[in-house]
């Protein structure tokens, strides 16, 4: 290829000089076609791994929602397919119910407080059944006078002599059930009661609550099945179902959570702070069950 002398502007011939004005000849750098064919090809070739890796991690996305549909279909007894489905038909119904007037329950009304304090064997100083960051659709929360930390402390001291004092065997018994040996031990109301003493510091936590979903109710009652299955509470047999209480019923570990299914609606009670959750969640779900 013939060049010219950039001083000049001469040709240029093989000589290091230009033959017209003395100067030296500088050409320039040869433009090799190949030389970006590497750089193009591993940028080719890093573009290519990313799609793979990104299309390997959308498949893997999509298995662990399906395979959680269908554990979730498997607990409530559904048919495969009808989740999604009623996934479909209430985010149809959401979207027409968007800018529509929407009626909300009041929670409240299902269990008055003088009930629930009968229940529950405590003064029940205010009820709220207002939308807040705990839950938006309906509920009710119940709330009791905090203890004072010297009244936090009596109360653990005595759970926990009480616990040194009974004489049952630590071991399992003869129906394996973790639940049912924490009761017996008294290992379930030390646990509450550690985790009372810590929500007495904070005056807008509820002592009780629950929610209520009246048109998803199967949903919730699977998602919660499916919670207990994934944790490993169902295979520690922390778990209890329950029967006679709606149609269907589950008591969570620790006896901290109670979820019933009556028909449509499920009614999911938080015990987390309640001592002896089992019997007087019981208490509690039938007399809402009655005005559902």
């Amino acid at each position: 290829m013939s060049s010219f002398c950039q001083n000049c502007g001469s040709p240029l011939s093989a000589s290091a000089f230009c033959g017209k004005c003395g100067a030296r000849a500088t050409q320039p750098p040869p433009a090799h076609s190949g030389s970006a064919a590497p750089f193009l090809k591993i940028g080719l070739i890093l573009v290519a791994v990313l799609l793979v890796f990104g299309a390997i991690a959308v498949g893997g996305i999509y298995y662990a929602g399906h395979r959680l549909v269908r554990s979730v279909e498997h607990a409530t007894g559904q048919e495969p397919g009808t989740l999604v489905d009623s996934l479909r038909s209430a985010a149809a119904s959401a979207a027409k119910a968007e800018h529509a007037p929407q009626q909300k329950r009041d929670g409240c009304l299902l269990l008055r407080s003088e009930e629930a304090a009968a229940i529950l064997g405590v003064a029940i100083e205010k009820i709220d059944g207002a939308s807040n960051q705990r839950a938006s659709g309906e509920h009710c929360e119940y709330f009791i006078k905090p203890d004072t930390a010297e009244e936090s402390a009596a109360k653990l001291k005595q759970r926990f002599e009480s616990i040194q004092a009974s004489k049952h065997d630590a071991k399992l018994d003869a129906s394996g059930n973790t639940s049912e040996q924490m009761r017996k031990d008294g290992i379930e109301n030390l646990i509450k009661g550690i985790g009372r003493a810590g929500a007495s510091s904070s005056p807008d936590m509820p002592y009780f609550s629950f929610t209520v979903e009246r048109e998803q109710g199967a949903i919730q009652f699977g998602a919660v099945k499916v919670v207990n299955a994934i944790g490993g509470a169902d295979a520690m047999k922390a778990t209890e179902t329950l029967n006679g209480l709606g149609d269907k019923a589950v008591l969570g570990p620790l006896d901290a959570q109670l979820c019933v299914l009556k028909g449509s609606t499920s009614l999911l009670l938080d015990l987390s702070q309640v001592p002896d959750g089992r019997e007087k969640g019981i208490a509690l779900a039938k007399a809402m069950l009655a005005r559902l």
